[in-house]
């Protein structure tokens, strides 16, 4: 039998060290910051990085899973309403009792994006049926207290 050499052989591969784009660790210290003095500096400075934050996720959300072949303005608009709803739901997360503002707010995420396509998609169906009955001749007139459209006759006035 033919003997190997050993001393040829290259060394095992590192394990590679995942990074997360978001730190549960700096998170809770950036709201931290913020509710102990949100008028002071270093709190105004935490709600800056904390919005950054909140663009992060809500980017990261909007791009991979079940929103990812959606319109660009359709996910543009999905990301304003989530920023919008972390930013108002900001005080009511307790740092004190709780201790993973990651999964807290990615559920706010998830579940604005939820009700946005749900609204989108009642409307489109909604307009599916009043094109087929303007399509069958029958007249009608519809204001969505909603969105504040005014269909006659299947067109939106």
């Amino acid at each position: 039998m033919k003997e190997q050499n050993l001393d040829n052989i290259p060394p095992a591969p590192k394990p590679k060290v995942r990074t997360h784009y978001i730190n549960n660790k700096s998170f809770i210290k950036l709201l931290v910051d913020y509710h102990n003095d949100p008028d002071s500096l270093e709190g105004r400075r935490s709600y800056e990085k904390v919005g950054k934050l909140f663009l992060m996720l809500a980017n990261k959300i909007a791009n991979g899973g079940s929103w990812r072949y959606y319109s660009d303005d359709i996910k543009e608009e999905m990301i304003n309403d989530a920023i919008f709803t972390m930013i108002k739901n900001l005080d009511q997360y307790d740092h004190e009792k709780y201790n993973n503002p990651f999964s807290y707010f990615t559920t706010v995420t998830i579940n604005i994006f939820r009700q946005h396509m749900n609204k989108l998609h009642i409307r489109l169906d909604r307009n599916v049926r009043l094109d087929m009955m303007a399509d069958n001749g029958l007249e009608y007139l519809i204001v969505d207290p909603v969105f504040g459209d005014k269909f006659i006759r299947g067109e939106v006035k």
